[in-house]
């Protein structure tokens, strides 16, 4: 029992050692090492290290593990192939040799700092020699084996060419270069290298959408001149990083593998002027900013992230406006940031057309204020829906409003017109909530009121606003997967209660309760007004 107790034990402080070394928590890193007991690390552990692409918090972990294996001596601590080659340090002095390496195990009860940092420096050099002794044998056994050219053969791990660049020893690293263009070739060791760099370049880019960071572009800058592909797209085979493969289905992505621009175009999160930058960077590297899985092409990503520098920059890259973007853009309650957008779309419009307004649907052309251009539509018997009259509300253009205002009254009559424009000030008063609650904001004051006096009901619950196509017989032939024509991104996401739906009335107290200070001026004006003056339930258009 004593003995089973103390395997669980170690177990357990090998995930907790595995968790902070994934994490950076280099506090606890340093605390697990300094009370470990005789066991080997685990390799989970070392595959957390191997996990950090950021070079900074990286080198912080490296150095504890160092210390750790100076302490105990090499002999005593299991270390991976390519960790030997990432924590070694060629030595410079012949005559630093062995007689220190046959003291690695044995320091003083109580060094002092200096000691340690000679007893980790000889560490470090007896890591290098037993990196090369071992990278000798593994490519020996490859030529052994016949070594038919194969460019793929999984004899050189991947993970030693990563650990290559990550050497912080600028002789070491060179002399492992030297050692790996003489026995692969140049040819063959530069696609190598190329192919580990464009997976560190897709995890620092994953990484940083995951964590709501900007991108560090001085390692991705790094990373593409050792030949990382830009057009690349991330693996679902992660078996020699299972951290890689917690790719977690979140509110903000689907956990499906990205290429860089997709991943570029999530991250709202990141700093606007490095987001223009690095897209720029990628589509001159010939990344295609007109191709995805499934439609999710990078601007139609941009548009339902509501990251507009991203979609600024791939506009100016090439960026096609297809339909399924313009169909994201308006979804965009927040006015500011919809309008901004559509300047920069309708200037891309204006320069490379690539679809037509009667496409797109009634909706573009009245929200535009194109009055020919609807009211032709409009005689030719047009369907008229709820976003229609969301267009009409949006349009900037106050004469031509009134102009398309009158032509739709005419088309459907005043009854019928006040009801449908009673249906979509309640969508997009649910619409302007959710996004509230979703970027922790406050509710926009002027919207909702105006909204309100248009007829939106308080009472209405949440659902697909959605469901028509705006007008539009158009569907969007997509040509990197033609069996899903038909297939449109959902980007407002159902928020559901305990009894499966939500109203706006808790919309808004949801928003209220996560502002630190209760009763904000903004969140009290809606919420009373919503309640003080119900306005009759209208019926929705069949």
């Amino acid at each position: 029992a004593a003995v089973r107790q103390a395997a669980a034990a170690t177990r357990r402080r090998g995930r907790l050692l595995t968790l902070a070394l994934h994490s950076c928590n280099i506090a606890a890193v340093r605390e697990l090492l300094t009370t470990w007991d005789s066991a080997p690390l685990p390799a989970a552990a070392w595959r957390g290290l191997h996990s950090v692409v950021r070079n900074e918090p990286r080198s912080a972990l490296e150095a504890e593990l160092v210390r750790f294996i100076a302490a105990r001596g090499l002999d005593a601590v299991e270390v991976p192939l390519w960790a030997l080659l990432q924590l070694g340090r060629r030595r410079q002095n012949a005559e630093d040799g062995q007689d220190g390496l046959d003291k690695l195990g044995e320091g003083p009860k109580v060094a002092t700092d200096e000691e340690r940092d000679e007893r980790m420096a000889r560490c470090q050099a007896s890591m290098h020699e037993e990196a090369c002794a071992k990278l000798e044998a593994l490519l020996a056994c490859e030529r052994d084996a016949g070594d038919n050219s194969d460019e793929d053969s999984p004899q050189l791990p991947q993970p030693i060419l990563v650990a290559l660049r990550r050497c912080g020893d600028t002789a070491s690293r060179q002399h492992f270069e030297e050692f790996l263009r003489n026995r692969l070739g140049e040819k063959k060791f530069a696609k190598r290298r190329g192919q580990a760099a464009t997976r560190e370049l897709l995890s620092e880019l994953r990484s940083a959408f995951s964590k709501k960071r900007t991108p560090d572009l001085a390692l991705a800058s790094e990373l593409l001149r050792l030949g990382a592909s830009p057009k690349a797209r991330e693996r679902d085979d992660l078996e020699e990083d299972p951290w890689e493969s917690a790719r977690a289905d979140t509110e903000d992505d689907d956990g499906t593998p990205r290429t860089v621009l997709e991943l570029l175009a999530l991250n709202r999160h990141a700093d606007p002027q490095a987001t223009s930058m690095a897209v720029s960077r990628a589509i001159a590297l010939k990344a295609d900013p007109n191709r995805g899985r499934f439609g999710q092409r990078p601007l139609v990503l941009a548009v339902s992230a509501r990251n507009s520098a991203a979609a600024e920059a791939l506009l100016l890259g090439g960026a096609e406006i297809n339909r399924q973007a313009l169909v994201g853009l308006r979804k965009i309650s927040r006015s500011s940031l919809r309008e901004g957008m559509e300047a920069t779309f309708f200037k891309r419009y204006l320069e490379k057309p690539t679809i037509t307004m009667e496409e797109i649907g009634l909706w573009a052309s009245v929200q535009c204020g194109f009055v020919s251009t609807a009211t032709k539509a409009l005689e030719t018997g047009a369907p008229v829906d709820a976003w229609v009259l969301t267009g009409l509300r949006r349009c900037q253009n106050e004469e031509n409003r009134e102009t398309l205002e009158a032509a739709l009254r005419r088309r459907l009559g005043s009854r019928w017109f006040e009801s449908l424009r009673a249906e979509a000030a309640t969508a997009e008063l649910l619409l302007e909530l959710k996004e509230a609650v979703a970027d922790r904001r406050d509710p926009d004051e002027g919207l909702v009121r105006q909204l309100l006096g248009l007829g939106a009901n308080p009472d209405a619950r949440t659902g697909d606003p959605d469901n028509s196509d705006g007008g539009s017989d158009f569907s969007d032939d997509d040509e990197d997967d033609e069996d899903d024509e038909d297939e449109e991104e959902e980007d407002v996401e159902e928020e559901k209660d305990d009894d499966g739906d939500d109203d706006s009335e808790e919309l808004l107290l949801e928003r209220r309760s996560r502002l630190d200070a209760p009763g904000c001026p903004s969140t009290d004006v809606a919420v009373n007004q919503m309640v003080a003056g119900r306005p009759p339930q209208r019926r929705r258009l069949s």
